[in-house]
């Protein structure tokens, strides 16, 4: 967690995009659907997989925390680790919402 001029944000590695902490608004063939028909709030990156229900629960606690966007209101204020980018041989799936940097001071 980081507390900056423009608020509270979370940097992770439990999500890819920040659209995973509010999967309704992505673009992301599949994200939004996938959310909705799991009943899922988030999600996961799901590179532990012996520990999904942590990682879960880590993530929805992140989310909870984090302000909103001074960009987009939609998105909130995470900073994937690792984040997902677009790339041509993978077609859709560059994230709908990128903060591009964290900015301070």
């Amino acid at each position: 967690m980081l507390n900056t001029d423009t608020g509270i944000w979370a940097v992770s590695e439990n999500a890819s995009a920040t659209e995973c902490l509010t999967s309704e608004r992505s673009r992301i063939s599949g994200l939004a659907h996938a959310a909705k028909n799991w009943g899922h709030e988030v999600i996961l990156n799901a590179n532990t997989l012996e520990t999904t229900y942590e990682q879960y629960n880590s993530l929805v606690i992140e989310k909870t925390i984090v302000d909103v966007s001074q960009q987009d209101a939609q998105f909130v204020q995470f900073f994937p680790s690792s984040e997902l980018t677009g790339a041509r041989l993978n077609p859709g799936t560059s994230p709908t919402f990128t903060h591009g940097a964290i900015e301070h001071g």
